[in-house]
């Protein structure tokens, strides 16, 4: 109750000071999509039909002299009951120069470069209806030191990251993890990461050959001294954009290795593939046609040495009806398909439509 009686108190002075504030070097903005309609149709189950809020997030933007800081807050998606676990983003930036620049608190580690669907998120950022097997997906959520040399005038940025993840194991007083009555590992949320136990580093290059094509490669390795092996990833991604077209891409491939325990779903050994593209065109200055697609193929390796092979495959498609310039109206349709060999044993796929009519706003 105590972080809902904090929210309520946040919003109630962004709402009546956010105009004084601003003029003290401190903004807000933030973004919420409202699902208006939304019929979804899988094989095997009843039909259903949804409305109610889809994503809501708000942020903080304070600058002086030369630092920066950013506080986002996940008001959709998080417990407010865990400790820190609201604040998705709390960092503050060193601007050395308008070459270098220094991050450190907790927030994203710069590797995907990640573009939004048209109806659900892309695989990376958790879109998936049926559930995807994906473990490298937007890394969200970790403590970070980033350093970030140049810029667009350049012609790169280049982005150096030193992270770990903000929830850690929750350990009893013997030093023992603790676990639930199905031998699940439980975890906290901390202010602060042990690099005795855990530590990543990414590196990102931001390039821009041309003034409408942006082009980013990276790569990633995560080090913890429970897991069996080390897991990295590797992404390449691009977002080419004209007056009235934009197209992007992304291709992961990464390899992750859990401890027995570690989740519901955790396996000794990942290997996942992954890719993604579509496209916004405008008909007209408030009317777009919209296409997002995916593939996730995933080969896993379990526990008791048996392996699974889970693929999905995802189409969405749907017109933009902009209302103004940070509001907009998607309607569209979604089909996705899923495929699994579970342990050499081929399983029925899995089939979902959607047909939504969804609400942006940012503020």
């Amino acid at each position: 109750m105590k972080y809902l009686s904090l929210i309520i108190v946040f919003l109630f002075f962004f709402l009546i000071s956010g105009s004084t504030w601003a003029g003290k070097g401190i903004s807000f903005g933030g973004f919420m999509s409202l699902d208006l309609v939304d019929y979804q149709k899988q094989q095997g189950r009843v039909d259903e039909f949804n409305s109610g809020i889809g994503v809501l997030d708000l942020k903080v933007y304070g600058d002086y002299d030369k630092f920066s800081s950013k506080v986002k807050l996940d008001l959709d998606d998080s417990k407010i009951n865990e400790a820190y676990n609201i604040f998705e983003e709390v960092t503050a930036t060193y601007h050395h120069s308008n070459k270098v620049k220094v991050t450190a608190g907790k927030g994203v580690v710069p590797f995907h470069s990640l573009h939004w669907g048209v109806l659900q998120n892309c695989y990376i950022d958790s879109g998936s209806l049926l559930g995807a097997s994906n473990s490298w997906r937007d890394l969200d959520n970790n403590v970070v030191t980033i350093v970030k040399y140049g810029n667009k005038e350049m012609g790169h940025i280049s982005s150096f990251t030193y992270y770990g993840k903000s929830k850690e194991i929750d350990f009893d007083s013997h030093g023992e993890p603790r676990r639930n009555s199905y031998g699940e590992v439980q975890y906290e949320v901390k202010k602060t990461f042990s690099s005795k136990i855990q530590r990543g580093l990414a590196y990102k290059l931001d390039f821009f050959p041309l003034n409408s094509l942006e082009l980013s490669v990276a790569a990633t390795h995560y080090h913890h001294d429970y897991n069996p092996r080390d897991s990295f990833a590797f992404d390449f991604g691009g977002v080419y954009k004209k007056s009235a077209m934009e197209i992007w891409f992304e291709f992961i491939h990464g390899f992750t290795s859990s401890f027995e325990g570690a989740s519901r779903y955790a396996a000794l050994k990942v290997y996942e593939s992954l890719g993604e593209g579509g496209f916004e065109y405008f008909l007209k200055n408030d009317l777009s046609l919209l296409f997002n697609t995916g593939v996730v193929f995933v080969n896993q390796v379990n526990f008791d040495g048996s392996e699974d092979r889970i693929d999905n495959y995802k189409v969405d498609l749907g017109l933009g009806i902009y209302l103004s310039k940070e509001s907009l109206i998607t309607v569209g349709a979604l089909g996705e398909l899923q495929k699994k060999n579970d342990g050499g044993a081929q399983l029925e796929d899995r089939r979902i439509v959607e047909l939504a009519s969804k609400l942006s706003f940012w503020f």
